[in-house]
């Protein structure tokens, strides 16, 4: 499990966590992360092991993902789900990181990028 970094500021997260082992993950690179200026963050449900939707977070996982983003300054939320039909198309994602700036936080979002 980790967070990468790559060109263009596109970060994605390789393996699988709980909400609470990636914001201890996100910690560990919190100063490359908030660096980052107008920095868009995806966040919502927890990815497959091919980076595809699994399952939204439930209400709790939610709530602690909002008070961990409030750390980050300089980046925007935007919380994604199935239910609310919101997720990102291939084709949405692709443009997010020709645009760049941009963090994909679900499970395995590294696959998905590639």
């Amino acid at each position: 499990m980790s967070i990468h970094i790559y060109r263009n500021n596109i970060i994605t997260h390789e393996g699988q966590s709980t909400v609470d082992d990636f914001i201890t993950e996100i910690q560990a690179k919190f100063d490359e992360i908030n660096e980052v200026e107008n920095l868009t963050v995806y966040s919502g449900y927890h990815g497959d092991e091919n980076g595809d939707w699994f399952i939204d977070f439930d209400d709790q996982e939610v709530a602690d993902t909002k008070k961990s983003a409030t750390n980050f300054k300089k980046a925007s939320v935007f919380f994604i789900s199935k239910k609310a039909s919101t997720l990102l198309s291939d084709e949405d994602i692709k443009s997010a990181c020709k645009k760049g700036n941009v963090f994909f936080t679900w499970c395995d979002s590294d696959t998905k990028i590639k």
